[in-house]
């Protein structure tokens, strides 16, 4: 008996000293969670694309505000921080899964904060630092074998490839004074296929607006209490795919939802602050424009959305419908050239071509209008390896949904839905391909 009593007793102690650890490790990643808000908010102060949304307390932005910190104070909290939760361990599933992403968020802002330092990386090196990922190469025999098939569809004619399909693509051009119908409509019905699937905040919304000298075609600003400003530039010529897609990418499913769904899972019921600011260049946005980008497909099944441009968009823009199925498979093959843009971008930024160089390769190998081609550019110059969120964001998202393995719509909304509840760190991803 005695002896019994002497174990309950060391169990005991045992206990609550695992207890009290278990509090005093919550405590430190709680702290770090706020340390990193204020933290990347400094950050922001240096660099204006670093922080796209903040959506969290007045007082953590006052606190930023009132330290002023210089880059290296920056880089020395951010480090302090990292090395205290890198040790911490937990017995709750959500309490270690944030930790992990708590540490991929500080080791991405200071790979940022080393390049606006100076730090010479390459494109890969970048994104790998910042994201986790390297996105592959294709050669260029890759790309010939699609022009090839392109050269097949378009119509025939006089002058280069580029120049057909842009003749071809004129009759599909969205009139400017149609685009806010069009667009709406696109919207309303990205939401009303979302709702059947996914149950939105209350009071949820968005403004659209019409923008113009813009390195983007479109954006979602998260402005917080699940409401968006969604942006589309009118810059380039808009065409009759797009609203689709830039309805789903930028709202429903995508951005919009994605963030309201953060906020309201993480920020609103958990409290974990950290989760109240998007910082541009982090992983999150291998998730988040991955997820839009896979959500297209999600809400609208190809022939069901192909029905709805021609019945309803169409007519709207005031286009005809004749060579629409000529027009969708010329979309596809374009679409395939992608990953050109990752390929140029990464051998422009890393000083193998020219400007003038990744110009010409955009003209010749996306088909760009040379306007077209120098948006991209700038858009290279500003964002530098964020580009690979799009594209192997994509498929790394789609490749992660497809291991799930659902059969129904229902099934695949479903799981869509528990990827936005709970975006996955890279490191699962990679795991999955």
């Amino acid at each position: 008996m005695k002896k019994i009593l002497i174990l309950s007793f060391i169990l005991s102690i045992l206990l609550i000293s695992c207890g009290k650890q278990s509090s005093k490790d919550l405590e430190v990643l709680n702290k770090a969670g706020e340390n990193f808000v204020v933290l990347a908010l400094s950050l922001g102060d240096y660099d204006e694309n670093y922080v796209d949304a903040y959506f969290g307390p007045d007082s953590l932005d006052a606190i930023a505000e009132a330290l002023g910190l210089r880059l290296d104070e920056i880089k020395s909290r951010a480090n302090k921080n990292l090395q205290q939760i890198q040790g911490l361990n937990f017995k709750s599933d959500s309490l270690n899964y944030r930790r992990d992403f708590l540490i991929n968020f500080y080791q991405s802002l200071l790979a940022r904060l080393e390049y606006l330092s100076g730090k010479k990386m390459t494109f890969d090196e970048e994104s790998k630092a910042i994201y986790g990922v390297v996105a592959p190469r294709f050669d260029s025999k890759f790309y010939s074998g699609i022009l090839s098939s392109l050269d097949s569809v378009l119509p025939k004619g006089k002058g280069s490839i580029k120049d057909r399909l842009s003749e071809f693509k004129k009759r599909f051009i969205i009139p400017e004074n149609k685009l806010d119908t069009v667009f709406k409509t696109a919207i309303a019905k990205g939401r009303s296929q979302t709702v059947k699937f996914i149950k939105l905040p209350k009071g949820e919304n968005f403004k659209l607006e019409f923008v113009k000298g813009k390195p983007w075609g479109a954006y979602n600003w998260f402005q917080g209490n699940s409401q968006s400003l969604i942006q589309i530039n009118t810059d380039v010529p808009i065409y009759i795919d797009r609203p689709i897609d830039l309805a789903c990418h930028e709202g429903y499913p995508g951005h919009h939802v994605f963030h309201s769904t953060i906020e309201r899972e993480y920020v609103k019921k958990r409290g974990w602050a950290e989760f109240s600011i998007y910082p541009l260049f982090s992983p999150m946005s291998l998730i988040s424009e991955g997820a839009a980008n896979a959500g297209i497909d999600i809400a609208f099944e190809k022939k069901a959305r192909r029905k709805f441009e021609k019945q309803v968009l169409f007519p709207l823009a005031g286009i005809d419908t004749t060579y629409a199925d000529k027009y969708y498979r010329v979309i596809e093959l374009l679409g395939e050239l992608d990953n050109a843009s990752t390929d140029i971008a990464r051998d422009y930024l890393d000083g193998k071509i020219s400007k003038a160089k990744a110009k010409d390769l955009l003209i010749n190998y996306k088909l760009q209008t040379p306007e077209r081609a120098d948006m991209n550019i700038q858009f290279f110059e500003i964002y530098r390896s964020y580009l690979i969120n799009y594209t192997l964001g994509q498929k790394m998202i789609e490749n992660y949904l497809v291991k799930k393995n659902s059969k129904t719509e229902k099934e695949k909304w479903q799981e869509f839905y528990k990827l936005l509840k709970r975006p996955p760190i890279p490191k699962e991803l990679l795991t999955n391909e």
